[in-house]
């Protein structure tokens, strides 16, 4: 039988729902269970595998996937690069009130079958959503917080379905590659020539494809690693050469910009976030569920 896991254990006072950033290692399974909430995640780095209702779907940047309650999944991760992913779970009332007011004339994306809950994110949408949440993982988790994700996630999510959506193939290329750290260590300039386009043109084609400048797309590839660096405990000085920075004061402006917090304060409190992570969790859960029984 899977474990059942209850919304109620995973929220602080005052929070209406529950945000982790996870790294798995290539030895770390996540064991098989279900739960009396929704959840969403997506594939930030790595590759692996999601177990869903006895099928196995692999895992690769991009994807995303939207799990409801009665679900049967884990997730493992699959060679030496690990999986880093994010989720976010929620009480199911959340949505059904979100839906009633702003998605009453679509299908409940929640209830469709399971391929098609299983989307694969263009790297703009990925970097739309560390936007998206970045008010939750600075630890702001109350309804209004959680309402104002979903909004943006399902726009990310429903651009899904249309392709590219009249994205040129060049920019597109240029968003995925600047995602990888010799290229955003190098700044705009690398931006420039992944694209094969002058900086100028560049420049326009960012602004009305994806509404931001080279700079903002870069900063968001940095801010993206920082973010994970920052989970794994790395020293904020090792962050800012990693992610191409000269100044700590820039660093801190860029990053506290784009996460309401700055890196210290980002890092202690994704210390203090309660994050299913690894077995030891699912043994301790397990003990505490027969305890309970007892």
């Amino acid at each position: 039988m899977p474990d059942h896991l209850l919304i109620r254990n995973f929220l602080a006072s005052g929070d209406w729902c529950h945000f982790a950033r996870i790294r798995m290692t290539s030895d770390l399974l996540r064991q098989v269970h279900d739960h009396d909430f929704l959840e969403l995640f997506w594939v930030e780095a790595g590759k692996g595998w999601h177990g869903l209702n006895g099928r196995r779907l692999e895992l690769v940047p991009g994807s995303c996937f939207l799990v409801r309650e009665t679900d049967e999944h884990a997730l493992a991760s699959a060679g030496g690069g690990g999986l880093s992913f994010v989720n976010v779970a929620f009480p199911t009332e959340v949505w059904i009130q979100l839906r009633k007011r702003y998605f009453a004339d679509q299908p409940d994306f929640f209830r469709l079958p399971a391929g098609q809950r299983m989307r694969c994110l263009s790297p703009e949408g990925v970097m739309d959503l560390e936007w998206a949440v970045s008010e939750m993982a600075g630890g702001k988790r109350d309804r209004r917080a959680i309402d104002r994700f979903l909004l943006n996630f399902f726009h990310a999510y429903e651009r899904t379905t249309d392709g590219r959506g009249g994205i040129p193939s060049w920019l597109e290329k240029a968003c995925r590659e600047i995602q990888k750290p010799e290229f955003f260590v190098k700044g705009t300039p690398a931006f420039a020539r992944l694209s094969g386009r002058v900086p100028p043109h560049v420049a326009r084609a960012a602004k009305r494809f994806l509404g931001k400048t080279p700079t903002e797309l870069v900063n968001d590839a940095r801010m993206a690693h920082a973010a994970r660096r920052l989970m794994e405990d790395a020293k904020i000085l090792d962050v800012l050469t990693e992610t191409g920075f000269r100044s700590l004061g820039h660093f801190y402006r860029v990053f506290t910009r784009h996460f309401d917090v700055s890196p210290r304060e980002y890092r202690l409190r994704q210390r203090q976030a309660f994050a299913i992570q690894n077995l030891d969790f699912f043994a301790d859960y397990a003990a505490k569920k027969k305890a309970v029984r007892l």
